[in-house]
């Protein structure tokens, strides 16, 4: 009997159900996919980021921390804008931002005003200016530091770089933001008023865009010049305007979303801004860190080998130690034939195709266990070489080194208790039953 045709709805739901798998799982067994796969494992990682448990953590921590910073930063803020004129400016954009909210701001900017009354006064106006840079520095670093974990980079800035790139950061954000409410105030009446009717529709336009133009630039110099790394500014560009332009639309939900609480500010009266408010900024660090993964997806999948993400996950520690040791071994060949150190590229891409998550990991570990150094490569990239004399360096040595990362030894009743096995394990044939270890350890006590 000749087999029936599938019917069109089982055609549908048989081709739905391959690409879900194919989105999902397979597309991370394509090493060398086209454009398609690419944007595929892209967009794969950044709706795993937005579930992802470790990102809404850190999302909540950072939106505590901003909380914190809130009235420093607004300090900043007007201290600058009263020095070019323009604290009535701010002052008016803030209350254009949250129009419902206004006897919750001006308790805020209450706050600011005595913030910035006593750190103007005597010896205290030394210790104020150190706490605000301090806060503001620390909330800064939190975000390096949840960047840096994303691109898998171990070590932050030195913190005298911290203070002196996140001070001029500081000053300058304020300063930008100054100058682009003047340019608009003055586009918007001395331009208009010099130009003919006729354009004024298309100068409105402009006016329009230059919220979300700068929202896009915030956001890309946040994923380029944030990570202790070097970014590829056109994917922090494009990671920079898809999330810009999401924090932009949530950033209207939220305003316009005020006017229709109404019932909710019954239940909590004065205090109904806060809630909304925390809501708002885990959202938006939740954004931001979807923004920092998509970049570093882009960067990597496009620049390296971004494959078999669940397997890496997965990975055997047979499997990781040995390919562990072989990457070893390619850094000391190199480093014995006096070429160039080695790059994570060379590992990702070129003959071996191994993952840049994988990468990443095995050179973290050849680091720790002191096997490997991190150098400058010319071209300003990270490379790696032996970290000590490479005929010291036995298989032995290696495997012990690697198999010593990590703490050890702590458990101080239960090392004690096992001390006796522990020494026979060091000794014991591999045919010895595991569970004689432990009979011989008591049978002699």
């Amino acid at each position: 009997m000749s087999e029936t045709k599938p019917s069109f709805l089982q055609s549908v739901i048989e081709a739905c159900t391959k690409a879900y798998r194919f989105c999902t799982h397979d597309v991370w067994n394509v090493d060398d996919g086209g454009r398609f796969s690419k944007i595929v494992k892209a967009g794969n990682l950044a709706v795993r980021c937005f579930f992802n448990q470790e990102v809404q953590e850190r999302a909540c921590s950072l939106t505590y921390r901003t909380v914190l910073a809130m009235v420093p930063a607004l300090a900043m803020l007007f201290a600058i804008a009263r020095g070019f004129g323009f604290q009535n400016l701010v002052h008016g954009q803030l209350m254009s931002y949250f129009p419902s909210q206004r006897q919750a701001l001006e308790s805020a900017l209450s706050f600011v005003d005595r913030y910035l009354s006593h750190a103007s006064e005597g010896a205290f106006v030394g210790i104020g200016l150190i706490v605000l840079l301090y806060t503001l520095i620390m909330l800064i670093s939190s975000v390096e530091r949840s960047f840096n974990r994303v691109w898998g980079i171990v070590h932050d800035r030195p913190f005298y770089r911290k203070v002196t790139d996140y001070t001029a950061l500081f000053v300058f954000i304020p300063v930008l933001m100054i100058c682009s409410a003047g340019l608009t105030l003055f586009m918007s009446s001395m331009v208009q008023d010099a130009l003919p009717v006729a354009f004024s529709p298309v100068v409105s336009v402009v006016l329009d865009c230059v919220p979300i133009l700068l929202v896009w630039l915030m956001f890309t110099f946040a994923f380029w010049l944030l990570p202790h790394t070097k970014v590829n500014f056109r994917y922090a560009f494009i990671s920079g305007m898809v999330f810009g332009s999401l924090f932009f639309l949530v950033q209207w939900i939220f305003v316009e979303g005020q006017m229709l609480v109404s019932s909710y500010n019954a239940i909590y009266g004065s205090f109904a801004f806060l809630p909304l408010l925390l809501f708002w900024m885990q959202i938006s660090w939740m954004l931001v860190l979807m923004g920092a993964v998509m970049t570093y997806s882009l960067q990597n999948i496009y620049g390296f080998n971004y494959s078999h993400h669940d397997d890496v996950e997965s990975i055997s520690d047979a499997y990781f130690d040995e390919i562990t040791i072989m990457s070893l071994a390619v850094i000391v060949n190199r480093f014995q034939e006096q070429e160039s150190p080695l790059t994570k590229d060379d590992l990702a891409g070129g003959q071996y195709k191994i993952p840049i998550v994988l990468v990443n990991r095995v050179l973290k570990r050849l680091m720790k266990a002191g096997l490997v150094s991190e150098v400058k490569h010319t071209e300003g990239t990270e490379a790696y070489q032996p970290a000590f004399a490479i005929h010291k360096m036995t298989l032995k040595e290696v495997k012990r080194r690697l198999s010593a990362v990590g703490s050890s030894r702590f458990l101080s009743v239960a090392d004690q208790q096992f001390a006796a096995s522990y020494a026979k394990m060091a000794k014991a044939d591999e045919s010895v039953l595991v569970g004689d270890l432990l009979k011989n350890d008591k049978s002699e006590k």
